[in-house]
């Protein structure tokens, strides 16, 4: 547009950054009430949930709109190829990460102390299941023990017929 000569640089406000300070001033000036809220973004923009995505979609090419909703929750691990792991960072993303427990998942727990719910899932080796819960003994209270007893959950459905 500036260099088409349809925008002239000199004659805009000078807004820059994050700060919608100067644009909620200028709508309430120019008596505009409606206008998007100044809190939060595109998804898209945030380099974290960017990444995220990226491995969603180089790793599960079936990907579909309710596999979105885990990116949000957590720290994330592709530890390999076939095994991903989330781990919480507090009682809000745990509250949500308990919705989103599918078939096949591997859920670890401190016991005796606070700390991050880890989700494994993918198709684990022995030595992916035992990293998962060095990371959930990790972000615990008890990270400085040696020793920290933890709960391992593995869902499953079973159909019985009898």
């Amino acid at each position: 547009m500036e260099k088409e000569g349809l925008v002239d640089r000199e004659k805009l406000l000078g807004i820059s950054g994050r700060g919608r300070k100067v644009q909620m001033e200028l709508a309430e000036k120019w008596n505009i009430k409606e206008y998007p809220s100044p809190a939060g973004g595109c998804k898209l923009t945030d380099p974290g949930f960017s990444k995220r995505l990226k491995d969603l979609l180089t790793h599960n090419k079936d990907a579909k709109v309710e596999h979105i909703d885990i990116l949000n929750i957590g720290r994330h691990f592709r530890i390999n190829e076939n095994v991903k792991i989330v781990s919480t960072r507090t009682q809000d993303e745990f509250k949500l990460l308990k919705t989103m427990i599918k078939e096949g998942d591997y859920i670890f727990d401190t016991l005796d102390v606070t700390g991050s719910t880890v989700v494994l899932r993918g198709q684990p080796t022995e030595e992916d299941i035992l990293f998962a819960a060095r990371i959930a003994a990790r972000y615990s209270k008890a990270r400085e023990q040696k020793m920290l007893e933890l709960s391992i959950e593995f869902t499953m459905k079973i159909n019985i017929i009898y």
